[in-house]
């Protein structure tokens, strides 16, 4: 290969540099897989929600988001996501935090609500 010259689209990346950089090696096959390879999702299961009610107990119990804050050393911002079910995702340590500084349960804070549909 000459300098300035492009590698051709169809032709793979050699494996050494695959195995070279192992921990990128999801990464590398993906960035350099053919499109017909890739296979769509035919459908998608819908298991339901969790609902976090973060705000409902803190309301309960009359405590502000700094206070919150004061007490769990949780974000602002993490605080505000779970108390509007903004976010996707909850750490574990967070949660710990929540129910020790609340003195509540995981059960307390979040509900699982299933999907209407039948099985």
């Amino acid at each position: 290969k000459q300098k300035g010259q492009k590698r051709p689209k169809n032709k793979q990346k050699s494996s050494w540099k695959l195995i070279k950089f192992s921990h990128y090696l999801y990464k590398k096959e993906v960035l350099y897989m053919k499109k017909e390879n890739i296979k769509p999702i035919v459908y998608e299961i819908q298991y339901g929600k969790i609902i976090v009610k973060l705000d409902e107990i803190m309301k309960k119990l009359d405590v502000s988001n700094y206070e919150l804050n004061s007490k769990a050393n949780i974000k602002f911002q993490t605080i505000q996501n779970l108390r509007i079910n903004k976010s996707s995702r909850i750490d574990f340590e967070v949660l710990a935090k929540l129910c020790y500084s609340l003195d509540c349960k995981v059960e307390d804070i979040l509900e699982y609500i299933p999907n209407n549909d039948t099985k």
